[in-house]
């Protein structure tokens, strides 16, 4: 499922890795010797845009770790659950 966190996520490193571009271009440009810090920018935006969007293993177990709805889970306070 796709959330409001990683689409900010993808948008922001969208936004680096345009950066990244742009400064590659611009390097190439004027001939300023930064063209590898361009490269490596963009690179590891469009790294992080894909880690952002990989969905998390559900094969795990780990997304859910609270054992769904057990009637005899002890609540916070020590009294055990106030369902019936």
């Amino acid at each position: 499922m796709v959330t409001k966190r990683s689409i900010g996520a993808s948008l922001l490193l969208l936004g680096l890795a345009f950066v990244g571009i742009f400064h590659t271009i611009a390097a190439l440009a004027f001939d300023s010797g930064l063209f590898y810090i361009g490269v490596v920018i963009a690179a590891l935006s469009l790294l992080g845009i894909v880690l952002v969007n990989i969905p998390p293993d559900e094969s795990s177990g780990d997304a859910d770790e609270s054992g769904g709805d057990d009637a005899d889970e002890v609540a916070a306070n020590g009294r055990g659950s106030d369902r019936e």
